[in-house]
This record gives C-alpha cells, sequence and structure tokens, in this order.
C-alpha cells in the first residue's frame, strides 16, 4: 500500500531529483517516512488518517486566506490519502467495511465540491467524519501495542 502520495505530476517539486533533494533539508519529511516504513498496517491507518486531517486543516487555512493553488494541493494530498484508504478496504470483512467504503465515497465526493467552489464547509465537513475515526484508530493502535507488550513480556 502506497502510504503517503507524492506530488502529482506537473507540481512544483513533482521531479524525482527536487523532491529528494529537498527531503534533505526537511527532517520532519524524513521522519515521516521512516515512521511509515517501520509501521505496522494498524499504525499505517493512523497516519493516513493523521495525514488527510493534516492536509484538510491546511486546506481549509489556505481558502481563508484564499490562497487558492494551496489549497488545491492540500485537497489534493487528503483526496488521494482517502481513497488509497478506500482502496485498502477488504471487501469480503463484511459491513463495516462496506459502510467504510461509502463513508470514504461521500467524503471524496465533498472533497471534490470544496475543490471545484473553493469552499471550506465541505471540508469542516469531511473534518468532522474523519475525526472520530482517527479516534477509535488511535484506541485500536494504542491496544495492540499494550498487548505486544504484555506478550512480549518483561526484558531479560
Amino acid at each position: 500500500m502506497r502510504a503517503c502520495p507524492g506530488p502529482r505530476h506537473g507540481s512544483p517539486g513533482g521531479h524525482i531529483g527536487e523532491a529528494k533533494e529537498a527531503s534533505v533539508y526537511r527532517p520532519h519529511e524524513q521522519y515521516r517516512r521512516v515512521q511509515m516504513e517501520t509501521a505496522n498496517s494498524v499504525e499505517l491507518v493512523v497516519l493516513l488518517y493523521q495525514g488527510a486531517v493534516r492536509f484538510l486543516n491546511r486546506a481549509a487555512m489556505a481558502i481563508d486566506r484564499r490562497d487558492l493553488p494551496a489549497a488545491h494541493a492540500d485537497l489534493i494530498r487528503s483526496e488521494e490519502i482517502i481513497a488509497e484508504l478506500r482502496k485498502s478496504l477488504n471487501p469480503e470483512a463484511g459491513e463495516v467495511a462496506q459502510r467504510l467504503h461509502k463513508l470514504y465515497t461521500y467524503m471524496l465526493e465533498r472533497l471534490v465540491t470544496a475543490n471545484v467552489a473553493k469552499q471550506r464547509k465541505p471540508i469542516d465537513e469531511v473534518l468532522e467524519l474523519l475525526q472520530p475515526l482517527l479516534g477509535a484508530w488511535q484506541e485500536i493502535a494504542r491496544r495492540s501495542h499494550s498487548r505486544e507488550m504484555v506478550t512480549a513480556g518483561p526484558a531479560a
């Protein structure tokens, strides 16, 4: 699963060499990359949700200050993350997966509306839907980590 989509073709910094050179000067991006590469599947879902929320918040702020290119870029990145979450669903997992698929599809529709109209309201709506899901996945990750610690036992 592709964890964090990179810049779209033709966008600023979209050239391979430029992206690599830019990351040398951005330690937080290197940290995120390592975090993604070493995360288990639950942690990866949490990171994806956090990324979507981060980009949506940035898009909302960009719309507020009328920085439309920045809003567009952040909305596209959040759309790519939500599309990746939708694509990663197991259709055989039952009703929860089906409901999440419908919810992700709805979120994507709202974000397209936000991007075309450059409106904040659809972004806020999607954030309200994502926040409880992020909280639930963070709790799953916390419990999973606690179980791993108990299973591993004390270090010898």
